[in-house]
């Protein structure tokens, strides 16, 4: 029973990845209107995305909202880097995911509204992609985790009668 579990504890991972990447286009998604339509000061934007999000990909737009709310000094670059650093441990996203993300991080807060926008449907367009290779990746995790972890619980039976 035990091996088993240890199968679907690892497979679980793959949804929680793919759960999360989904989330972070949904805020790049918030983001971007929040500048567009809104025309929202980025830390009331950040702030307004992580209220629409759960952890920890809210945590991204909050502690940079944090960031540019304490510091008055600090760019919005800089503040995104350190929200990606602290947050991205305590997520399922993969390397590709931080790498878009850590791209995005310098356009933001520094050129105009339409640079900003540009390079976030391209962030958006980019995670989307993520996505789709994330579920991908679920639904062959999945299954080859499961039926991993049921054939070691047999095999161990096996073993032990």
């Amino acid at each position: 029973m035990g091996v088993s579990s240890v199968g679907r504890l690892i497979a679980a991972n793959f949804t929680r990845r793919t759960r999360q990447v989904a989330a972070l286009g949904t805020g790049l998604r918030l983001l971007a209107t929040e500048i567009d339509y809104a025309a929202t000061p980025l830390p009331l934007a950040l702030e307004r995305v992580a209220r629409s999000l759960e952890p920890p990909v809210a945590d991204i737009f909050r502690c940079t909202a944090a960031g540019l709310g304490k510091k008055g000094d600090i760019l919005a670059a800089e503040a995104w880097s350190q929200a990606l650093a602290r947050v991205y441990p305590q997520t399922s996203l993969h390397d590709r995911e931080l790498s878009i993300l850590g791209d995005l991080g310098p356009a933001l807060g520094v050129s105009g509204r339409q640079d900003q926008l540009r390079h976030l449907n391209l962030a958006i367009e980019r995670v989307r992609m993520e996505e789709d290779t994330a579920r991908g990746e679920e639904a062959r995790g999945m299954r080859l985790w499961s039926y991993l972890g049921y054939l070691g619980g047999i095999l161990l039976a096996i073993l032990f009668l």
